[in-house]
C-alpha cells in the first residue's frame, strides 16, 4: 500500500523554534506516511541570520536569502503542483512579505486544490511576517488551522473560527521517570545558591532589561540574609549585556543549543519571562514558561497577554512591578520544601495542561482526518 504523501513547509526543521517545536517533533515520530520537508532556509543559512551582529550585512544577507527562498519555495510549490500530496503542512507562512505576484498566484493555486494544516504561534501580521494577500489566502483555503491561544485565534477572521484549534507550543521536558532525582539534585544546590534561567532569542533580550536590576537588587538580599549566591542562566543565540552595572546578580551566558538548553533546565530553580506590554507581546505563546514547566520549575512572569493563563498560583507567581519580581523571587527560594512543593506542581501544571503526549494524538488525528484515514 503506497504511503500518503505529506508536503510540509517550515523555516527550518531543526533550528527554527516554531517549526521544530510545532510540527516537527511531532512529525519525528509518526509513522505509516511520506513527509517532504520544504525549509525556506538552510541550517547554516538559519544560523548565520540569526548570528549576524551588523546591522548593514545582516540587511544585505537577508536580501542575498530573500531570492534564494522565492526560488525554493517557487521549485517546491511546482513539485508539489505536479505529484500532487494528500496534505499540505504549513508553519507560519510560505513566502517572505514580499513576494513577487506571479508566486503568490501559484500558492493560492496549490492551497485551493488540497488538503491544508496551517499552524502560527505568534500575531504574523503584527509582526510584519506574512504579507496581508497571503494570510488572506491561508485563512480563506485552510481546512484546519492551528494557534498558540484564543488571543491569536481572534486575530482570525471569524468565518475561520469553526476550523480553528488552540494548541499551545509545548517541549517533552524531562522524562517522568528522572523528574525525582532531578528535582533532588536541585534541592541540594538551593541550599548554597539559586539559579534562574531565561531562555529565548535574541529580538526577545530586550525584556531582561526590565527585571535586571530588581533581580540584582533581590539577589543582594538573598546573599546577605540566606548566604546563597543567585544567578542567572541566559541560553540565547547572542550573550545578554545589561545596559546597567550589576553588582550581585552572577549573569552567565550559553549559546542556544537545544541539548544545552535542556542541561540549564536540569539545574534550574526558578525560570523568567518578563515582557512589555504591546500588539505583539499579547500575541506570544508562552513557550519559555511551558518549557519551565516541563522541567519542573516554578516560574515568574509578566501578567502580558498568554502569560496569564499558563502561569498559576501554585506553580508560581505573575510579577508587574519591582517589588513584585524581589518578592515572588523570595517566597520561591527561601524554603526549599515550599520550593519543592512549587516544583511539583508546576510539572503537574505541564501534564495537565501542556503535555507532549497529548499534543503527540493531536497531531496524529489531525493527519489521519487530513489524508481521509479517520
Amino acid at each position: 500500500m503506497t504511503k500518503a504523501y505529506i508536503s510540509v513547509y517550515l523555516r527550518n526543521s531543526e533550528e527554527g523554534p516554531s517549526c521544530y517545536y510545532r510540527i516537527m517533533q511531532y512529525i519525528n515520530e509518526i509513522d505509516g506516511y511520506e513527509f517532504k520537508i520544504n525549509n525556506a532556509f538552510t541550517t547554516k543559512e538559519y544560523r548565520k541570520n540569526m548570528n549576524l551582529k551588523s546591522v548593514f550585512f545582516k540587511k544585505i544577507y537577508q536580501l542575498i536569502l530573500l531570492v534564494k527562498v522565492m526560488y525554493r519555495r517557487y521549485r517546491d510549490i511546482k513539485y508539489d503542483l505536479k505529484n500532487h500530496p494528500d496534505c499540505i503542512i504549513i508553519s507560519r507562512e510560505v513566502y517572505p512579505r514580499f513576494a513577487f505576484r506571479f508566486l503568490t498566484n501559484q500558492l493560492l493555486e496549490l492551497l485551493s486544490c488540497h488538503k491544508v494544516i496551517w499552524d502560527f504561534d505568534d500575531d504574523i501580521l503584527a509582526f510584519g511576517e506574512i504579507s496581508k494577500a497571503e494570510m488572506e489566502n491561508l485563512e480563506r483555503c485552510a481546512d484546519q488551522i492551528i494557534v498558540t491561544h484564543q488571543h491569536l485565534k481572534e486575530t482570525l477572521k471569524s468565518n475561520c473560527y469553526d476550523r480553528t484549534m488552540v494548541l499551545p507550543t509545548t517541549d517533552k521536558g524531562c522524562m517522568i521517570n528522572k523528574f525525582a532525582k532531578i528535582t533532588s539534585d536541585r534541592e541540594n544546590l538551593l541550599t548554597n545558591r539559586v539559579n534562574l534561567v531565561w531562555i529565548g532569542t535574541s529580538s526577545n533580550l530586550e525584556f531582561l532589561d526590565i527585571v535586571v536590576e530588581a533581580l540584582d537588587k533581590v539577589s543582594a538580599e538573598i546573599k546577605s540574609i540566606e548566604r546563597k549566591d543567585v544567578y542567572l542562566y541566559v541560553v540565547c543565540n547572542t550573550p545578554y549585556q545589561p545596559k546597567k552595572k550589576i553588582c550581585e546578580l552572577q549573569i552567565k551566558n550559553y549559546k542556544w543549543e537545544r541539548d544545552k538548553a535542556n542541561k540549564i533546565m536540569k539545574i534550574s530553580h526558578v525560570g523568567i519571562m518578563p515582557l512589555k506590554q504591546s500588539k505583539i507581546t499579547e500575541g506570544k505563546g508562552a513557550f519559555k514558561l511551558i518549557q519551565y514547566l516541563s522541567f519542573g520549575i516554578p516560574i515568574i512572569a509578566s501578567p502580558v497577554g498568554f502569560n496569564k493563563e499558563v502561569v498559576d498560583e501554585r506553580s508560581g507567581f505573575l510579577a508587574d512591578t519591582d517589588e513584585e519580581w524581589k518578592d515572588a523571587l523570595k517566597k520561591l527560594t527561601a524554603d526549599i520544601r515550599n520550593w519543592r512543593k512549587f516544583a511539583q506542581n508546576a510539572r503537574e501544571n505541564y501534564e495537565q495542561n501542556f503535555s507532549y503526549s497529548s499534543h503527540l494524538a493531536v497531531w496524529k488525528n489531525l493527519i489521519k482526518e487530513a489524508v481521509g484515514e479517520a
